[in-house]
């Protein structure tokens, strides 16, 4: 459930919504902070760098049932051969640094209404690159939901299997699926 303001909240509510989304990397080297646009963006106290003709295309994954952090994903597709470089070079400082998705509101005039709202954050686990020579270039950057960055395997954390492995005979674990709806009365 996303928290909006009143001035998002009636935007919503009217028949044109205007949003785009804001992609913030945390390289080593320095953070970098893009949105899907061919101009600079100040919002939530940030200066964010349009991509130009690149097209942004993200992958939020889906919301796991059983509480372990699913991976997502951000693409830009487009890019031309100066960035493509940029992030080659900043590959071996990305990972396991954090990366966040932000959907950002804006008015009738395209101005932000509000600070952005955060939808997802993570650890980038690597990238994968296509396209060569004078062929459209694309970065997609892999990353892994902040959980998962604990040094854990996916889908591990705080299971029951995980746990009799790590504690033989212990079934703690067993109840934590039945617990996501479970009401519990305080004290007794």
């Amino acid at each position: 459930m996303l928290d909006l303001s009143s001035a998002i909240a009636a935007q919503v509510a009217g028949s044109k919504v205007r949003y785009n989304f804001l992609v913030y990397f945390d390289f080593l080297s320095g953070p970098r902070r893009v949105w899907n646009d061919i101009y600079p963006l100040t919002s939530g106290g940030h200066a964010w760098d349009g991509v130009g003709p690149a097209f942004v295309t993200l992958d939020p994954g889906t919301p796991s049932a059983d509480g372990s952090a699913e991976p997502f994903s951000v693409g830009l597709s487009g890019v031309d051969p100066t960035f493509l470089a940029r992030v080659r070079a900043s590959e071996s400082d990305a990972i396991g640094r954090a990366i966040a998705i932000y959907l950002q509101f804006f008015d009738e005039d395209w101005q932000p209404l509000d600070s952005p709202v955060q939808l997802r954050r993570g650890r980038m686990t690597g990238f994968s690159f296509s396209g060569a020579g004078d062929q459209p270039r694309s970065v997609t950057c892999r990353a892994e939901g902040s959980l998962v960055a604990r040094g854990r395997a996916t889908n591990l954390y705080l299971s029951s299997v995980e746990q009799r492995t790590r504690f033989p005979g212990d079934g703690g674990c067993d109840y934590i699926p039945n617990m996501r709806e479970a009401t519990v009365v305080w004290p007794k």
